[in-house]
Order: C-alpha cells, then structure tokens, then sequence
C-alpha cells in the first residue's frame, strides 16, 4: 500500500498482510407474496469498496508510518480524502496498481507477548476506486 504524502505516493514500510474487500450492499425485498417459505429475498444494490485493512511492522520513525496516525486524528469536516494505491506488482511497477481516496479510520498497535509489534491500519474507501 503506497499513501499519497506531500505530493508523491509513497510506500508503507513492511507490511505484512492486505484485506481489499470489494462488495455490493444488499437489499432485502423480502414481502408476504413472493417469500416463499419464510425465506429472506435479497437484490443487489450499491457497489462499496472497503474498509481495506493492512498490517505493517510497527517502525514509529518512518515518516509513512507516522503519517497514518495522523492522518486518523486530524479530519475535520470538509477536509479531502487521502490518496492510496495498491501496487500488485514486486518490482513495484504501476501497471498493476488500484488507486482509490479514502479516510484512514484506525491506526492500532498490536503488542503481542511473543511476537513482532505491528500495526493495523484501517483506510475506509470513498468514490470509485481506478483497476
């Protein structure tokens, strides 16, 4: 995950694990004529991306990593989603990126007794992501 910081897209160091759930809300239309058998009827309806949730080493002196708490405590009404990519790529090529804004909703430390401190950063999508 790369996070868009002062201008240049910039990747978050050592991360570990990627959840990018990609959805669609459902809609229940269930009514006394058509549910059959007391079955629920559920239609598709808006499309939704998110909450995409990665899992990093915790190294508090990278300045990305810093900027992800930040970025959590500091929205104000009004204020501009944050830019993101994916890069699915290892040589880091943007020819198979996602990009999508987004409002980084939680930054939590986890401090396990025997293992490696990390953290998990919760973006919320807002808009249409570009494949």
């Amino acid at each position: 995950v790369q996070m868009k910081i002062g201008g240049t897209f910039t990747t978050v160091a050592e991360q570990v694990d990627l959840d990018v759930p990609i959805t669609r809300t459902m809609v229940d239309v269930t009514n006394k004529d058509t549910s059959t058998r007391q079955w629920a009827e559920q239609i598709p309806s808006i499309k939704k991306g998110g909450p995409i949730t990665f899992t990093c080493n915790y190294i508090p002196t990278t300045a990305n990593q810093q900027a992800l708490p930040d970025r959590s405590d500091a929205y104000v009404p009004g204020d501009a989603a944050d830019e993101f990519r994916i890069i699915w790529d290892k040589d880091l090529s943007t020819e198979d990126s996602w990009d999508w804004n987004g409002y980084v909703q939680a930054f939590s430390p986890l401090a396990p007794h025997d293992g490696a401190q990390r953290v998990r950063v919760v973006v919320e999508l807002t808009g249409v992501p570009t494949f």
